[in-house]
């Protein structure tokens, strides 16, 4: 049975771990920047990473301090090895963003905002 931490991915070490918190299209405020450099600090968190999958990693962190670090980081978790929706592809709008999960077609409105609450604009025309 595996005993890791909510929202925590054990590393190669075996001694520390990795979280992912969530942010919906890579779409990060400079408040949330401010919050998460805070807590690296804080914690002493020794990397932070963009993955190849376009998220934000805090990477080398002590099990006994997984709940503080999410605690202090007021984030969801960004579910990494679960199922999930994984890769979303983002175009800046002039009001938001326009989503959609890669490769499918466009989902409207509603299904926008149920995925990523986020604020969003109606496609562009081409």
């Amino acid at each position: 049975m595996d005993d890791a931490p909510k929202g925590a991915i054990l590393q190669r070490d075996k001694k520390t771990y990795a979280i992912v918190p969530r942010t919906p299209a890579g779409m990060v405020s400079p408040e949330i920047l401010e919050g998460i450099t805070k807590v690296v600090r804080q914690y002493n968190i020794p990397i932070t990473k963009i993955t190849s999958g376009q998220r934000l990693a805090l990477v080398g962190i002590k099990k006994e301090d997984i709940n503080s670090v999410w605690d202090a980081l007021q984030m969801d978790v960004g579910r990494a090895i679960e199922l999930c929706l994984h890769y979303v592809q983002a175009c800046p709008g002039n009001c938001g963003v326009h989503l959609r999960p890669a490769g499918l077609t466009w989902p409207g409105a509603g299904h926008r905002k149920l995925f990523l609450r986020l604020p969003t604009a109606p496609p562009r025309s081409r």
